[in-house]
């Protein structure tokens, strides 16, 4: 079945899945590739919180600014420990900017996510 869908959408089945899964969730779906730098989030995040576009290309700079400057130096840790390879579990609980930037109350980003090794070129 997986690869009909290959077949069906060629190189654009990655981005076409996104979009159909973040249409069918309250949730904010985003993929964090630390390996190229980039983030990308679903639209209905960009309307909520303190970003103006779903893709950053410069995501470990850029992620930062959307959240909780309390948090900030914790996710930063974080991050460069998962590209030193010191972390291999990307679970942590952080609070992101709402558009006026205030702290969203009740929004608490919990990410849980393996990482990937064999990707990384090293």
């Amino acid at each position: 079945m997986i690869n009909d869908i290959f077949k069906l959408f060629g190189e654009q089945t990655a981005d076409i899945l996104f979009d159909i899964i973040t249409e069918c969730m309250d949730d904010y779906l985003y993929i964090f590739d630390l390996q190229n730098n980039t983030f990308e989030i679903s639209q209905s995040a960009v309307k909520r919180f303190n970003m103006s576009k779903n893709v950053l290309t410069d995501a470990s700079n850029e992620v930062l600014k959307v959240v909780y400057e309390e948090d900030r130096e914790m996710l930063a840790k974080h991050l460069a420990d998962i590209c030193e390879g010191r972390e291999n579990v990307h679970n942590l609980h952080y609070r992101w900017l709402d558009k006026k930037g205030m702290r969203s109350g009740s929004t608490v980003v919990v990410s849980l996510s393996m990482i990937s090794r064999e990707m990384r070129s090293i």
